[in-house]
């Protein structure tokens, strides 16, 4: 039995057993305890290590624990779940990387620049400027017109009005007759024919008719020798007291050169077209007309001639003049 350390090796001929002893092994123990022959270990070597809790450093002669791992675990986690929100370095807007901040031009998102936006707004601005002048010029200039709805009340002067317009001389008439209308070149000049010589209204009512007369003057024919031909028809025509509705026509005549019969035809409430019928050769026919208060002649110079008498006509009454030649 050997109780210390042996100071040199035993022969491996030895048939010696040898067992060490609690007080050598404590002896050893506290030797190696005491002894600088304790090394760390390294990437290459064994030896001893120091655990650390920690997840950031950068040393490699500590050891990780179970709860550094799983520390390390957790933000390892939690960076991946967070890339899946975030875009990919690799994507591009527009042409541009992700990989720093960008800046965006207005050509870049289809937008005018400022310069152009300027531009823009300014020509904006003078049609915007020109169309309120226009608008306070178009004001300016209605307040010197006559307003739409008035219907002339608002002319402060009418026969002024109507006397600038050179219409004097069309009231009068208006209110009398339509004065020396002659009628040519509107007959065949080989045939007979119904002539509307006028288009006339005229209003009645229980206590006031009107009254319409036209004189023509000429007849049938122009030779010489046949004084038969200068002849004269008289037309009145007049109302009723409209109790029933209608005219009374009656035409006055010369001699055979004149006019031969004499209709009207009721167009519509009160008015009506005249006919009259001639003879050939009926030309350079002068024409007289005068319409009282209620009748108004629209239309002498519109005639227009027909081979027979319209549907629905009335024919008027026709009366000669007595007449006797004075001189031969």
């Amino acid at each position: 039995m050997q109780d210390k350390k042996p100071d040199a090796p035993v022969s491996e001929d030895s048939n010696l057993v040898i067992v060490a002893t609690p007080k050598y092994v404590k002896e050893s123990i506290e030797e190696h305890a005491q002894s600088r022959n304790h090394p760390n270990a390294t990437l290459q070597d064994k030896g001893f290590v120091v655990l650390s809790n920690d997840v950031d450093s950068n040393s490699e002669t500590m050891a990780a624990t179970p709860k550094a791992v799983k520390a390390a675990y957790d933000l390892a986690n939690a960076a991946n779940n967070n890339t899946s929100d975030r875009v990919p370095i690799g994507r591009k807007v527009n042409g541009y990387a992700l990989s720093a901040d960008i800046t965006l031009k207005a050509e870049d998102v289809g937008a005018y620049t400022k310069a152009e936006t300027d531009s823009h707004i300014s020509k904006v601005n003078v049609l915007a400027t020109t169309a309120n002048q226009n608008a306070i010029d178009a004001n300016t200039n209605a307040e010197n017109r006559l307003a739409k709805n008035q219907n002339g009340a608002d002319i402060s002067d009418k026969q002024a009005f109507v006397n600038n317009l050179g219409l004097s001389e069309t009231v009068t008439r208006a209110k009398n007759a339509v004065q020396g209308i002659q009628y040519t070149g509107h007959l065949t000049a080989h045939d007979a024919a119904w002539v509307k010589i006028a288009e006339v209204t005229m209003e009645a009512t229980l206590s006031t008719p009107s009254t319409i007369n036209i004189n023509i003057i000429g007849g049938s024919g122009y030779n010489i020798g046949y004084p038969g031909q200068c002849s004269i028809a008289n037309i009145v025509l007049r109302t009723g007291n409209s109790k029933p509705h209608g005219i009374n026509a009656v035409m006055y005549i010369t001699n055979t050169g004149a006019p031969t019969s004499l209709a009207t035809v009721n167009t519509s409430g009160d008015n009506y077209d005249i006919y009259i019928a001639f003879a050939p050769y009926s030309r350079g026919i002068i024409l007289n007309a005068f319409a009282s208060d209620g009748a108004i002649i629209n239309n002498l110079s519109n005639m227009a001639s027909y081979p027979k008498l319209p549907e629905f006509a009335s024919k008027g009454r026709v009366f000669s003049y007595q007449l006797q030649e004075v001189t031969s």
